[in-house]
């Protein structure tokens, strides 16, 4: 059963092109830069995919994960900024 249109596909395309090329690769290692070099090829598969993802309610265990990295720009002190405390709770 084939779940793609014209106008799917074309969003598929968009949305890929729309990566941003400095970001990290996903949990598979395969980076913005080289989905943007083969959009042409796994444009049809990947929306095939994200409907059946949509029509289903199902997604795939492989796309559930991220990776997660921590980065701490900078460190502030809580106990002098009562306002930001009052937000936090």
């Amino acid at each position: 059963m084939h779940h793609c249109d014209q106008l799917s596909i074309c969003f598929s395309v968009c949305l890929i092109d729309r990566f941003k090329n400095n970001k990290s690769p996903a949990p598979d290692n395969i980076g913005p830069r080289l989905l943007k070099a083969v959009t042409d090829e796994i444009a049809d598969p990947s929306c095939c995919l994200l409907s059946l993802s949509f029509l289903t309610s199902v997604v795939p265990n492989t796309l559930r994960f991220a990776k997660v990295i921590v980065i701490i720009r900078k460190v502030i002190n809580l106990a002098l900024n009562p306002t930001l405390l009052s937000v936090i709770d």
